[in-house]
């Protein structure tokens, strides 16, 4: 048995950094457009644009660096703040993984059986 843990970030209820962002952040690295990276990961151009503004919001500095478009269109790229909130969040999201997978491995030592998962206690 693993756990899935889906960690946000924010605060007073404006959740503005999460898997969905993290993952976008990528793709924009990866196709160096915000367009290409909405299309890559099935989401709508607008939709993108609310999640980047959103987080910049929430951290107070830019993730994004734009260029506008023109004849080959526009180009994106993460700032180095924004380069850098991305590792911490999956540094974040695989510490907590591990974490909460070692102690589900440590509560079912402790109070469930292995044949067939009744518990003892």
């Amino acid at each position: 048995m693993d756990t899935k843990i889906k960690i946000k970030l924010g605060e007073d209820d404006f959740w503005f950094f999460g898997p969905g962002v993290s993952e976008l952040l990528d793709n924009i690295d990866k196709c160096g457009s915000v367009a290409a990276a909405s299309l890559n990961m099935g989401l709508s151009y607008s939709k993108a644009w609310k999640m980047i503004r959103d987080s910049e919001k929430g951290f107070g500095f830019a993730l994004v660096e734009r260029s506008t478009g023109g004849k080959g269109g526009g180009k994106a790229f993460l700032t180095d703040k924004g380069r850098k909130i991305n590792q911490m969040f999956k540094l974040l999201e695989r510490a907590t993984m591990e974490f909460c997978n070692n102690r589900l491995k440590e509560l079912e030592a402790e109070y469930w059986k292995t044949d067939g998962g009744t518990v003892e206690k």
